[in-house]
């Protein structure tokens, strides 16, 4: 892995373009600012969750941002209505760009639209995860053998950086139930572990890839915060760190072999957890149901 030209570098980060911000994660949050799926230290306070947060400028795009956001943390519950009315008095917009922002997230399967019962969260089932997992491991693999063929040491040094702020993330978060700083830790550890994945595909060198990439962790996004309400809340830090070393070796069929292997051990935790008490008490996943 040689150093890439000053111009190359700019253009892989470029490819990623203003829906993948995720590469100085650490110091958005840092800095207070929004995260890896849009949420700042403002959300998880609750302060942030509706109006507040949109401002003339690109309302359309605000506002299916703030939507994401809120889909994602889990504050938008899955099958919730989504009612012009509800969301112009919630966000404080007019009702003009609320019909285009919906049907954005519907694109990505966030939001599900009927023409007579209107647009509601999408659902989250078992088999819908399994689904957005498996498809993870048929486009993350080949991402990461790129971007360890193309990557450069700036770019070792970005994903070094980003699991130092997993590693910080996931020792902070601690406690249990739904308090405001348990729920602010849970929500950062979740952007640090977005940050990480996306900075280590992020050399990979393909938009497009990138896209459906970011599209696809905003669903497992959806599924990790479900995880980290219950028991089982891993944090497979020494996995990431396993994955960093091949990468530094540029031994792409190892990283490869323990990304799979991270992916797979998601997937089976969020199984597991389908047997907790959470899961019988009405937990979104308990049957597979729109709430």
């Amino acid at each position: 892995m040689g150093k890439a030209p000053a111009g190359a570098r700019a253009a892989r980060r470029g490819a990623r373009g203003p829906e993948h911000p995720v590469a100085s994660a650490a110091r958005r949050m840092a800095a207070g600012t929004r995260g890896v799926f849009g949420v700042g230290a403002e959300v998880a306070r609750g302060t942030a969750h509706g109006a507040g947060r949109i401002s003339r400028a690109t309302l359309t795009t605000q506002l299916e941002e703030a939507l994401r956001t809120d889909i994602v943390a889990g504050l938008l519950e899955p099958g919730r209505k989504l009612r012009a009315a509800d969301i112009a008095a919630l966000y404080g917009v007019s009702p003009t760009p609320i019909r285009e922002a919906l049907q954005r997230l519907s694109g990505e399967g966030l939001v599900a639209l009927d023409p007579k019962v209107g647009a509601k969260v999408a659902a989250i089932t078992l088999d819908d995860a399994r689904d957005v997992f498996a498809v993870r491991l048929m486009l993350e693999p080949r991402a990461l053998e790129l971007s360890i063929a193309r990557g450069d040491t700036a770019w070792l040094a970005d994903v070094a950086a980003a699991l130092e702020e997993l590693r910080a993330r996931t020792a902070t978060r601690g406690g249990s139930g739904d308090g405001t700083r348990w729920r602010e830790a849970m929500l950062e550890s979740a952007e640090a572990h977005r940050a990480f994945h996306w900075t280590l595909l992020s050399a990979c060198g393909s938009p497009w890839l990138l896209r459906f990439l970011s599209i696809l962790y905003g669903h497992s996004a959806r599924y990790r915060m479900l995880l980290v309400r219950g028991r089982d809340r891993p944090s497979w830090v020494h996995e990431h760190e396993l994955v960093l070393d091949a990468a530094r070796r540029g031994d792409a069929r190892a990283a490869v072999r323990v990304l799979e292997g991270h992916i797979d051990a998601g997937l089976d935790a969020l199984v597991r957890s389908y047997g907790t008490p959470m899961a019988a008490a009405g937990h979104p996943l308990a049957s597979g149901r729109k709430k």
